[in-house]
This record gives C-alpha cells, structure tokens and sequence, in this order.
C-alpha cells in the first residue's frame, strides 16, 4: 500500500537499510503495542473466567484455588508478539524494497519474483485465514455442546437416593444401625463404588482364549440397591456372598465379547486371583446384567464387568452403598450422625453429586473454548473485513473505470460480495479435512461419547456462520466500492 511512499523516499536518497529498518519499526511497535493489549484482555479473561468456573466447582461441592496471570507465560507472549512483528515486517520490507521504481509507482503490484499477483495474494490470504479458523470454531463448537451431550448421559441405574457410605471401620453393627434409621430403603456392601474411579482389572481365560476384565466384589443386594436391571438368569444368593461361592454374574458387553451369539448361562471361565502368577479360579455365569457406568464418567458404559460374590468384612468388599428416599442433607446428616453413635467415620456423598463433580471439566472446557470461538471469530472477521477493505481501495480506479464503462452500482456491489464468498468458500474447503483431523483427534483422547469426531451440527453450522460473518465484514467495504465515484477514481494516479 505504501510503494509509491517507499519510492518517492528511495527516489530523494532513502537507502534500502533505511527504509528496512522504518517498516520494521513500525511493524515492532505495533506487535509491541497489541501485547500490551493482549496483556490486559488476558488479566480481565481470566478473573471473569475465574469467577465462573469458581460457581461451577462451588456447586459441584469442590473448592478451588485462585488462578492468576502466569509471568513466564506473558514473557512468551511477548517474546511471540516480537517476532510476528519482525517477520510480518521483514518480508514486505524486504520484498517492497527490492522491486523496480517504475512498478513501485503501480497501483497493484508483482510478488515473489514478479510470479505472483498482490491481489492473488490477498484472496490466497483470505483462504488461508479461514482454513485456519475453521477448525478452531469447530472445534470449539464440538466441546460447547460436549456439556449437553453429557447430560443426556444414562449411566444404567437411578441415580437419586444412592448414597456412597465408606465408613472406617466398617462393620455389621453399623449395618444394622443403618438399616433403622427412617428413609433407608436398602444397603449394599461393595469392593468399589461406582463413579469413585476405573474398577480393577483381572485376567481372564475362557474356552481356551485370555482376556483382561474389569471387576467388582458386590454383596447380593448390590443389583436391587442400584437398580440395575436383570436381563438373564439371576442374582446372588446370600449363602454365596457370605462364602464367596465361585459363581459371577457379568454384563451385557462382557456376554457378547466372551460368547457372542451364545447364551452365557451356565459357562465357565477362570479368574486370575492371589498373589501367586497363574493362579485362577474357575467361576460359573450364573446371571447376565444391563452395561452400567462403574468408571469415570467419561468412560463411558462399562466395555467389561464381571461381578463376585462378597460381603461386608468378607473379601475387598468395604464400602457401602445406600438407597434411601430422599439423599437431601437432613438424610445424609442422619447417617453421618449413625456413623459417629457407632465409633466410625463416614461422608457420606451422593452419587449424583460425584457425576456432577465429573462434568466440571466439560462444562469447564465449554466455557473457554467458546471463549477462544468467539474469539477467533472476530479475528476472522476482522481480517477478512481489513484484506476486502484494501483491496476494494486498491481496486478503486478499476472500479471507476467499470461505471464510466456502463457497469451498474449494484453490480459493482455484487461483484466485491461474490469474490469475497468464493474466497471463504475455498478457505471452507481447505479447512475441513483439518476440522475432520483435529475432532478425531480430540475424540481420541476420550473414550465417551460426549465428544464426537464427526457432529453434523458443528459441521453445518459453523461454515454456515463463518459464511455469513464474512458477508458482514465485506458488506461495508462492498458498499463502499459501490459507491466509489468514477470522476475522482479515474483522476487518481
């Protein structure tokens, strides 16, 4: 934009090194200048963000400590905001300065050698702007509605009224001081409660084949405690718990992956148990389960799960689960204050609570990365609206030209919106293998649905949006074109 600024100087003695390093001046106190912003917008983002999430954990009954501004971080962000400047000043500086006088006075000019057009420069600058957009807002959008989808979540049992007790020490009095207290519906012992984290893992051999399962000691009212529905055969007797008889009950997922096609009742397989490698134990199917959610939430439905017979002070089975009308504080006061009557200590904590406890980090996640959407949105439409806006500039005396010619205002118009388009278009094309790459990826990292690597709404919308914020910040550069007055364009030099 400024050749003919550049050449007049070159033309009054200005030398190459000096005009270098006035554009490089420039461009350093520019960059300088936008850190010192950034660093402000970072300060002011991050208290605001802060307080947000700090409601969102607070509800979720965690505590969390304050986040600030990190000094290494803002040193980084300078140290970058330098060398933008540097490079985004360098290579026009030196590319202006090394051209010829005579094309320097030109309105448009030749790039890389004369091999390039300015203003095939500028649309392969717009392609590339929202190429790179795009999979960020994508990316974004897929992790703004990763909160919802993890509502939407059914973990295979009710979860209001279930209470995880982990009284120290646990015992069988405690059980039946439990059981009298008024809203206590049933209670289950269990080696690990669900939700509390990823269940152990054992191996396992069946009709000549290993494999590794997943495990859980449970007592025989863990499956009516939970509600977890009986698709096949039955439950555990209590003279099984009590004596931890070699019989299992397993999931729906476990079934088809041991026996697909197959009826599992009645087959054995062995269980790797003790200390001792290669010691196993022969158990029988006695019944088949619905798929649960017994990990972390974001596993997702149990991939395996095998369950044995145990009871209270019996095997790894310690902690209790309790079903009870109503898991408001007055009830888990009540079994609190049992716990303390009989010498032991207990928090009690309901389920429900531990899965929103899990949902923080999505909804976590959904906040800045629709902060960062927004954010890149703008960008890209700033950067669109700056490249249009000087290219309809740069076009002025053609356009003048075409309406002394007999071109219509409108047409003019349409003319700047239609390149402008077909500009996002390909930048839209270009950059969806990259959103199909980058939402696999993060897919990846999270073996639950909550995070699709392929969400038709994120796929549909965000191109429709980014397409119609690009039309916003070209419209006011188009309707400045269209109303360039031909006269004037045409006197310009």
């Amino acid at each position: 934009a400024r050749r003919q600024d550049l050449s007049i100087r070159a033309a009054l003695g200005a030398s190459r090194a000096r005009l270098i390093r006035h554009l490089l001046t420039e461009a350093l106190l520019i960059s300088t200048a936008a850190a010192f912003v950034a660093w402000g917008i970072s300060v002011a983002s991050v208290a605001a963000v802060q307080g947000i999430v700090f409601s969102l954990v607070t509800d979720a009954g965690m505590s969390m400590l304050p986040v600030r501004v990190d000094a290494r971080i803002v040193a980084v962000g300078f140290a970058l905001a330098l060398a933008v400047g540097i490079g985004c000043g360098l290579l026009p500086a030196l590319q202006t300065t090394r051209m010829n006088r005579a094309i320097t006075l030109k309105r448009d000019g030749l790039w890389l050698g004369g091999m390039v057009s300015a203003g095939r420069l500028r649309g392969a600058l717009v392609v590339l702007q929202v190429a790179l957009s795009l999979p960020l807002l994508v990316s974004a959008f897929v992790l703004v509605r990763s909160p919802e989808n993890a509502t939407r979540v059914n973990v295979g049992y009710a979860l209001d009224g279930l209470v995880d007790l982990r009284p120290e020490p646990p015992s069988a009095q405690l059980v039946e001081r439990l059981k009298g207290l008024p809203g206590v519906v049933l209670i289950s012992a269990v080696a690990q409660t669900p939700l509390a984290g990823d269940p152990g893992r054992v191996s396992v051999r069946f009709d000549g084949e290993e494999a590794a399962l997943s495990t859980n000691g449970v007592d025989e009212r863990f499956f009516a405690t939970m509600g977890i529905a009986l698709r096949k055969g039955r439950g555990f007797y209590p003279h099984e718990t009590a004596g931890q008889a070699p019989v299992a009950v397993i999931s729906e997922a476990t079934a088809r992956r041991l026996w697909p096609g197959k009826n599992p009742l009645g087959r054995v397989f062995d269980i790797e148990e003790g200390d001792k490698p290669e010691s196993y134990r022969q158990y029988e199917v006695v019944g088949v389960v619905a798929d649960v959610m017994s990990g972390f939430f974001f596993r997702g439905l149990d991939a395996s799960a095998v369950y044995r017979p145990m009871s209270l002070g019996k095997g790894a089975a310690s902690e209790l689960l309790i079903r009870v009308d109503r898991d408001d504080p007055e009830s888990l006061a009540a079994l609190k204050n049992a716990c303390r009557e009989m010498g032991s200590f207990c928090d009690p904590q309901p389920l429900r609570n531990v899965l929103a406890m899990q949902r923080v980090p999505f909804s976590v996640a959904s906040l800045i990365a629709s902060s960062l959407g927004v954010l890149a949105l703008g960008l890209a439409c700033l950067g669109l609206h700056g490249l249009v806006r000087f290219a309809a500039v740069q076009r002025a005396r053609e356009f003048g030209v075409r309406l002394a010619l007999g071109a219509t205002r409108r047409q003019i118009l349409f003319n700047v919106l239609g390149e402008s388009v077909r500009r996002v278009s390909w930048g839209i094309g270009v950059g969806l293998p990259g959103c199909l790459a980058l939402s696999a990826f993060i897919a990846s990292r999270i073996r639950f649905r909550v995070l699709e690597s392929f969400d038709p709404v994120s796929y549909s919308l965000v191109p429709l949006l980014l397409l119609g914020s690009a039309l916003l910040a070209t419209l006011m550069p188009a309707l400045r074109a269209a109303s360039t007055d031909p006269i004037r364009a045409l006197r310009e030099e």
